[in-house]
């Protein structure tokens, strides 16, 4: 879902635990934008123009904190940490490859990056 956004410039604004839901959704869209011109440091909540943490550059990490959040919520429940760090290791990575993926559609090219080596 991340990824879609930051494919068409959709910027959250208020991105935060509360506002995202277990099923990996996004409630809350208030306050909430689109890039006009690509400014990865643009928000639309004027409550965080400072320090910017919900901003359209940060989308990505933001929704990865959260994660995280949630995991750390999770964990006295199963207590093993392996299948967690697991999962959020492998987020940067998925993530990547499907935003890839979109701009590639997006841009009419035919690239694979089934192939790519992850950094």
């Amino acid at each position: 879902m991340i990824a879609h956004w930051q494919r068409v410039g959709f910027v959250h604004g208020v991105m935060n635990t509360d506002n995202m839901s277990i099923l990996g959704q996004i409630i809350d869209y208030d306050p909430y934008g689109w890039l006009d011109n690509y400014d990865p440091d643009w928000t639309p909540n004027t409550t965080d123009a400072q320090n910017k943490r919900y901003r359209f550059g940060n989308q990505v990490q933001a929704s990865l904190w959260n994660l995280y959040q949630l995991a750390n919520t999770i964990y006295p429940l199963i207590e093993d940490t392996k299948p967690l760090e697991e999962i959020l290791n492998s987020y940067s990575g998925k993530y990547q490859t499907v935003y890839y993926q979109m701009m590639c559609q997006k841009l009419i090219l035919n690239t694979s990056f089934s192939d790519q080596k992850k950094t």
